[in-house]
């Protein structure tokens, strides 16, 4: 049994009589695991069992009534939130006749009601997260022919077979989302359902109980499990034939290992989201055929040999999240920390969440090149030999780019460049001055240092930088997101930050 008790969650697990104590009392696991007492247990005998160790507590039945808060079955929820039932249903509503018979009328309200059921039957998303949703009543998806998505994060749902009756109700539900329920009751019913995405975030899940729905689920594209206690997975490919999306985020993984013996071979899987656990080394020893982005943050990554890997897989890692890595990125400032990540890995695109420019990814790759030239384990690689067949040998590029204008060494060791502001503002145009830039500045703070000295507009505002003598850059690098330190857009000596006004 399911409860709210003063906005807190909890599932009823034993009742009884206690000795030496009045009254009838409830034993109570709460979802909150350290908002109970115990696990069950009093005076050295076990009345029920938790999951967590302080999470069980004892409520006398009497108070536990007077603090109960009311549930509802689903299909009232969605009239609630979608149809307002503000409106008294008049279709049966009649006035007498002069012969004391009956005369059927329909009032107004009777068409606002039929006009809020075509609203329901149109909806594409239900939302229907804290909405004390404890029963689902058979029938409830009648007039919903439109809905694609529900969301029923957070209520009171206890059984397996819920889920099922949903989903047959609603057959063309193409997302599910009910996390943060605590489902205890196993699915009993066959089903077949062609869902393509489904949340089970924050459930206490173990991977078996995971796997409950996902036989009856031939389509499944994404699986989100975050915040669950699946540590040991033993994935069956043949069941996840469609997958594209795992998302294993913060579940108490402790290896690689395990992640490379279940994923490996799911013949369909790009995204693979294991951030929040405790990975220490990535490899790669085959399959993944179709991975391309991958998303580590926040884990015990500490050794450059786990990004060298990522090169390896054959689709080619594209996008990568990677912050929080402590270990791995030891001393290194967040900018030299990015340029060593994109020189190794040729195939990114988007790091952490930001795209990688063209001339970041040069300048990254000759660094990677001068800083690894005594490296025995970086020139046996592949990587190495290709940025050789791409950049010539180090020694070459060293005369290529004078190392005051070295576009990683300089700028990422330094914290201040002289560059030159040059003004193509109109009321300014052609003004210059040479100025010493902190590179914790943001772009916000020197687009303000740039209105003060050439009376350009904020709102208006362009800002590009330029190399001094680099005459390989094609193209100016725009300085174009407003939160970002100059650090980012690696600035070096010389170079020339031009100012400009939107056309």
């Amino acid at each position: 049994e399911r409860i709210s008790f003063k906005q807190s969650f909890a599932s009823i697990r034993w009742i009884g009589s206690l000795p030496n104590k009045e009254d009838t009392w409830v034993g109570l696991e709460w979802d909150e695991e350290s908002k109970g007492k115990h696990s069950g247990e009093l005076d050295g005998i076990q009345y029920f069992t938790t999951r967590h160790p302080m999470c069980g507590s004892f409520m006398r039945l009497p108070v536990l009534l007077e603090g109960l808060e009311q549930t509802q079955c689903i299909s009232t929820a969605i009239i609630d939130k979608y149809a307002d039932r503000t409106e008294q249903d008049f279709s049966e509503c009649y006035v007498p006749t002069v012969k004391n018979q009956r005369k059927n009328i329909e009032l107004v309200g009777t068409e606002k009601i039929q006009a809020r059921q075509e609203k329901i039957d149109r909806l594409k998303e239900i939302a229907l997260q804290t909405s004390m949703v404890k029963t689902i009543d058979p029938g409830f998806g009648a007039h919903l022919i439109s809905c694609e998505s529900l969301l029923l994060d957070k209520n009171l749902l206890f059984s397996w077979n819920q889920i099922a009756q949903i989903l047959s109700e609603i057959p063309n539900l193409k997302t599910l989302s009910i996390s943060q329920n605590r489902i205890n009751q196993p699915l009993t019913v066959s089903f077949t359902h062609p869902l393509k995405i489904l949340v089970l975030n924050s459930m206490d899940l173990i991977w078996e109980e995971a796997l409950t729905l996902i036989p009856n689920l031939p389509c499944l594209e994404e699986l989100h499990l975050y915040k669950n206690r699946c540590n040991v997975i033993s994935i069956n490919p043949e069941l996840f034939s469609n997958l594209k999306l795992l998302n294993l985020q913060d579940n108490q993984i402790s290896s690689w290992e395990m992640i490379n013996q279940n994923c490996a071979a799911l013949p369909a899987l790009e995204k693979l989201i294991l951030n929040q656990n405790q990975i220490d080394y990535i490899y790669y020893s085959g399959g993944f055929p179709r991975l391309e982005a991958l998303s580590v943050e926040q884990n015990c990554l500490n050794n450059w040999r786990s990004i060298d890997e990522l090169f390896k897989f054959p689709a080619g890692i594209k996008e990568l999240r990677i912050q929080g890595n402590p270990a791995l990125q030891g001393s290194m400032r967040i900018s030299l920390f990015r340029f060593m990540i994109v020189g190794r890995i040729g195939t990114l695109s988007v790091l952490n969440g930001s795209a990688i420019r063209p001339q970041e990814r040069i300048d990254a790759e000759r660094y990677y090149l001068r800083s690894n030239y005594d490296n025995p384990e970086a020139t046996s690689t592949q990587r190495w030999q290709e940025l050789v067949e791409k950049h010539g040998n180090p020694a070459d590029i060293a005369t290529k780019i004078s190392s005051d204008q070295d576009m990683a060494k300089q700028t990422l060791m330094s914290t201040t460049a002289s560059v030159m502001l040059r003004s193509l503002v109109k009321a300014t145009a052609g003004k210059e001055l040479q100025k010493k830039l902190s590179m914790n500045m943001t772009v916000a703070d020197l687009k303000v240092l740039c209105s003060k000295l050439f009376g350009a507009e904020l709102s208006n505002m362009k800002l590009s930088y330029r190399e001094g003598n680099n005459k390989e850059v094609v193209a100016p690098e725009l300085l174009d997101d407003d939160l970002r330190t100059l650090n980012y857009y690696i600035l070096s000596e010389g170079g020339e930050i031009w100012v400009e006004e939107q056309e």
